[in-house]
């Protein structure tokens, strides 16, 4: 018979049972099958006390050896114990040992739901919710407990969707969320911005008598405030009974999230009127949504205000405050910011680091970006994506694509912007090569490229001149990529084909996107008008301009701001002023543009009425309304003598030279026969013989019109002053005269 072994100490050498040929001869043979019936089923107490003891020791390793024993000998653990496993397992995050352990699940004596239950909380705690869920699904039968426990795995994973499918699921299996589930669902549902599922929620709540449950109330009125149902929100929280600190926030923070700041502040004080003192959480409400409005300097006061009510601002409170300043692009005093949490002692997140990186980019200061990335390095943040992406976007936009790249190759987990801020990276510093080396990488791994990352693609050649590359991409796109051009991608050749002044391609590019049916956007409509201004396109900017009002882009303020400069420079000025007047709110942008239209045509006197209505719209006048209002000062100037109002013309040409301006060399075109002619002032070139020819005539033509040839000559001879360029900016005075005059010729009515 062979020798048996009974496992009663693991510390020390297993007890041998020697057969009964050896030693066993003074036994009857009763006795003997009573032993080895002992040895092969031993009482369970013994091994489940050890393996407790295991378990409190953390000598789990252990304790798969004894499960394997266990098996071996054919006998049983409880469930409570192996339960105590599984726990371990989760107190010491050992993935790898409840694998294990769960491989093992047959020595337990029964295999029921709340194993199950535990199997799934286990490698939802450790991370590994697909594992959970797969558990899950394979459970034949599932409680309450079991739907608690995965619903709140993946609240903890903020799988908010995942979470709402659970819930229509766990209702068609007949389980109803108890109080303290349905907190957690109405958490989902109102991250999600599922209105509909908060209102059957609500109703469930009603119906199943949890309207006296604090908790449950707070978080249905915090599903209506997320959802936007303000009105909805209002009507619940005045009719709650009672009204914690709680209800009050979730209030401030629907109208906070709405863009409704100042209702949020008058929540505020009416909180503070009831004698509910506001928390940490309120504070940074309040404080979060100024900096979403823009409103820093606001968010800075509250900031120092709960100080005054004994409130220390935490790292979400500085965080706000940092983001809201780098948003608002005063980055400057986003670093000021961060710096002073430093000195407070309070220790940045992940966010806190990307607002800050961020400040850092935009201002190039590439000393306190390192300062922030040995910070993060400290702390552990560096291998979060966020971190990491923003540490690649800094370095690249402070010239360091070296140092980028080494972070790049650093990250163990690359998202889709981690890609797409490295290839941008070297595109923008004109290295396509590099960047589509990278690019073909991407398209090997897991991560593919989007539309961002071809589009960027795209816009990096063209801006290197490779137009050719450029189209090659834009071509394949659609049929390697399988992704759709949009806007975007146009809009890159567009501004690409602009930028190397191939304003004609541009164009051209501009009426495929149109045939495409791709609908150009206000980037598209503010990309292209300039250029046909340049051109001096009347009839292709009468074409944006159609497209525009069909389109119903005319209410987009810095479009008409451009149509209204656009016509001006391609002389109709009639056309601006209409636009200009059918604009119902006008910024300082809208009068500068229309001023430097009539500077551009002559009309001083429009030009220095615009200034008045322009102090009635409370507009304050910029640095470029005053240099318009003095170059109308001097047209005013000049029409005193071209009127022999010598008299007046000193005193505005005296105030000009006060001002000390100074003006570049009038530049303009011309376009005759679908010709466009450039000249300069005082340009004598033998190419445009012909069009100063030309000119002559016209200016005899003019100087007849005027009345006054000895006049007009004493203004445009050699007897002015030119130290300052002053009449030769006032090339483009005559444009509108000279364009009818070149139609003429032209043969064009």
């Amino acid at each position: 018979m062979e020798n048996l072994v009974i496992i009663r100490n693991f510390s020390k050498t297993p007890l041998t049972i020697q057969s009964r040929q050896e030693s066993l001869s003074e036994f009857s043979q009763k006795s003997i099958k009573s032993s080895i019936s002992f040895a092969k089923n031993p009482v369970p107490k013994s091994f489940d006390s050890h393996l407790d003891s295991l378990c409190k020791n953390g000598s789990l390793t252990d304790a798969i050896t004894v499960l394997d024993s266990v098996a071996q000998q054919g006998s049983k653990v409880t469930p409570r114990t192996y339960m105590n496993l599984l726990q371990s397992c989760i107190d010491t995050n050992s993935i790898n040992l409840g694998r294990k352990i769960h491989a093992r699940i047959s020595v337990v004596q029964e295999k029921s739901p709340v194993i199950e239950t535990k199997l799934v909380s286990m490698y939802a705690k450790c991370g590994y919710i697909r594992d959970a869920r797969k558990v899950f699904d394979e459970m034949s039968e599932r409680n309450l407990f079991t739907w608690s426990a995965m619903i709140g795995a993946c609240c903890r994973e903020k799988r908010w969707r995942e979470v709402v499918e659970l819930y229509y699921m766990m209702m068609e299996d007949n389980v109803l969320p108890d109080g303290f589930l349905l907190p957690k669902i109405l958490q989902a549902v109102g991250n999600c911005g599922d209105g509909k599922t908060g209102e059957l929620l609500h109703s469930f709540v009603v119906r199943c008598g949890m309207g006296s449950f604090p908790r449950v109330n707070n978080s249905v009125l915090a599903v209506y405030s997320k959802c936007g149902k303000l009105s909805i929100a209002r009507r619940f929280f005045e009719s709650m009974d009672e009204r914690d600190i709680v209800a009050w926030n979730a209030m401030m923070s629907g109208y906070c999230f709405k863009g409704e700041i100042e209702e949020a502040h008058r929540l505020f004080d009416a909180m503070c009127e009831e004698g509910i003192e506001p928390g940490l959480v309120t504070w940074n409400i309040l404080i979060a949504g100024y900096n979403q409005k823009g409103q820093c300097d606001v968010a800075m006061n509250l900031m120092k205000k709960m100080v005054s009510f004994g409130v220390r601002p935490d790292v979400v409170a500085w965080t706000a405050m940092i983001s809201g300043f780098a948003q608002n692009n005063r980055n400057g005093e986003a670093l000021d910011l961060y710096k002073e949490m430093i000195l407070a002692g309070v220790e940045p997140n992940g966010v806190t680091i990307t607002s800050a990186l961020s400040a850092v980019a935009s201002l190039k200061v590439l000393n306190m970006g390192l300062e922030i990335h040995s910070l993060a390095i400290k702390m552990g943040s560096v291998n979060d994506v966020l971190v990491g992406n923003s540490l690649i976007d800094m370095y690249s936009k402070c010239g360091q694509l070296g140092a980028a790249q080494l972070v790049f190759d650093l990250m163990s987990e690359k998202d889709l912007y981690t890609w797409n801020s490295m290839i941008g990276g070297y595109c923008q510093a004109g290295y396509c090569g590099k960047a589509y080396v990278l690019f073909t990488k991407m398209q090997k791994s897991q991560v593919q490229p989007n539309v961002v990352t071809w589009n960027t693609m795209i816009s990096g050649y063209i801006q290197s001149g490779d137009e050719d590359q450029a189209m090659d991409l834009f071509h394949r796109m659609e049929k390697e990529g399988e992704i759709k051009r949009d806007s975007a991608s146009w809009n890159s050749l567009i501004a690409g084909f602009l930028q190397i002044r191939k304003k004609d391609e541009a164009l051209g590019i501009f009426r495929q996107m149109q045939s495409s049916c791709v609908s150009p956007n206000p980037v598209t409509i503010l990309s292209m008008l300039p250029a046909c201004a340049s051109l001096v396109a009347l009839k292709k900017v009468k074409e944006i301009h159609g497209f525009v009002l069909r389109r119903n882009l005319v209410s987009v303020l810095s479009i008409s701001n451009s149509l209204i400069d656009t016509y001006a420079k391609s002389g109709e000025i009639g056309y601006s002023r209409a636009i200009f007047d059918r604009i119902l709110s006008k910024d300082f942008i809208t009068v500068n543009s229309m001023i430097t239209g009539y500077v551009l045509h002559g009309c001083s006197d429009s030009a220095l009425g615009l200034l008045d209505q322009m102090r009635e719209l409370g507009l304050k006048p910029n640095r470029g309304t005053l240099v318009n209002i003095i170059l109308a000062q001097s047209l005013a100037g000049m029409s005193y003598a071209m009127h022999g109002k010598y008299e007046d013309a000193p005193k505005v040409k005296k105030n000009e030279n006060r001002n000390e301006v100074q003006k570049p060399k009038g530049q303009s075109w011309i376009e005759v026969n679908n010709t466009v002619h450039s000249f300069v002032a005082g340009d004598q070139s033998t190419s445009y013989s012909d069009l100063f020819s030309w000119v002559e005539r016209v200016s005899t033509e003019a100087r007849l019109a005027f009345g006054h040839p000895l006049q007009w000559a004493e203004i445009t001879g050699n007897q002015i002053d030119n130290s300052h360029g002053i009449y030769g900016q006032k090339a483009h005075k005559l444009f509108c005269f000279f364009r009818r005059k070149a139609l003429a010729v032209a043969g064009k009515p």
